[in-house]
């Protein structure tokens, strides 16, 4: 629990870090659901790795010592699935963890729908969109239903897969043991013996594969997690940045170009010059680049080519 709280303040405190060009391509909604949903993912995987994992283990380390010492022909026929179970559970892995991504983006956009359409219902309202609304939030809930059905019918079919080897070891220990050692070689008590130890070995590993499927699952919400944590903003003090002084107020655009989207230029080399005192009207239809030019100003982001001053300080020099 402590290690939950953790990762969750030491995401929302990386979010505060971060520029707005962030929270421009990522609706409200999806970054609450990496916060609660896929933090809370991660609380089930922590939680069953110390009982799940060392018991189970052990548990299985201890069974074949014990069959290789007791029969080592028979030990190897009825471990001799276990190469076989590796390569299904890795084809499985390969296609589950596609399929598992796919459903947590399914899932993060019913969130940001459902919280843009709640926070914007005067505005669905006011317009009479009540029907177009509910229209795209039933696409969404068939999205995500299935998505998460394509998911689930791969990631179950490791207890299938568990069965088939487990039976598979049965077989190969009776051949083994009939056909290639000999009726009279091993004795009835030891393949009673084998039997329990089989069942004693295929367990924790049923265990461990469900332990396993769990943790393939909330992958996509630990990826999705660090892929927040891993940003970096974009906007961020340079190595010789200065406090500015106090502001006299001239403001001075040179040569300014800026895009919010690359190859796609809101403003083409803006220049001009705002004396302290000035009034200055901008206008123009929407789009056009009035508030990118205050957003500039307060350096809310970066220009992509030029430079902005303010009393003479180039405002990608200050803190």
């Amino acid at each position: 629990n402590r290690m939950i709280m953790e990762i969750r303040q030491e995401l929302y405190d990386h979010i505060q870090t971060l520029d707005f060009s962030f929270f421009d391509s990522r609706p409200t909604g999806k970054i609450l659901s990496r916060i609660t949903g896929d933090v809370n993912n991660l609380k089930s995987i922590l939680e069953n790795s110390i009982t799940t994992l060392i018991p189970e283990f052990v548990t299985i380390v201890a069974v074949v010592a014990i069959m290789f010492a007791k029969n080592a022909p028979l030990a190897a026929a009825a471990l001799c699935s276990l190469p076989l179970l590796m390569a299904l559970i890795w084809l499985i892995e390969r296609k589950t963890h596609v399929l598992w991504q796919i459903r947590k983006k399914k899932s993060s956009n019913l969130s940001a729908f459902i919280h843009e359409d709640l926070s914007g219902m005067r505005v669905v309202q006011a317009f009479n969109a009540e029907s177009e609304t509910n229209e795209e939030f039933a696409r969404l809930l068939r999205e995500d239903r299935g998505s998460f059905m394509d998911a689930v019918r791969i990631a179950d079919s490791f207890m299938s897969v568990i069965d088939v080897c487990w039976g598979l070891g049965m077989v190969a220990l009776y051949f083994v043991g009939i056909h290639v050692l000999g009726v009279h070689a091993v004795s009835v008590g030891t393949y009673i013996a084998f039997g329990t130890y089989i069942g004693m070995f295929w367990q924790p590993i049923m265990n461990l594969s469900n332990f396993y499927n769990q943790m393939i699952t909330n992958l996509a919400s630990a990826e999705r997690i660090f892929e927040v944590l891993d940003a970096e903003p974009e906007v961020r003090d340079g190595v010789r940045a200065a406090e500015l002084p106090p502001v006299q107020g001239q403001v001075e655009f040179r040569d300014v170009t800026f895009a919010y989207d690359e190859g796609r230029p809101v403003l083409e080399h803006v220049s001009f010059t705002v004396q302290p005192g000035e009034t200055v009207a901008l206008v123009g239809p929407t789009g056009a680049g009035k508030t990118t030019v205050v957003n500039l100003v307060s350096r809310f982001y970066n220009a992509t080519a030029g430079a902005i001053l303010v009393d003479g300080h180039d405002i990608q020099d200050v803190t």
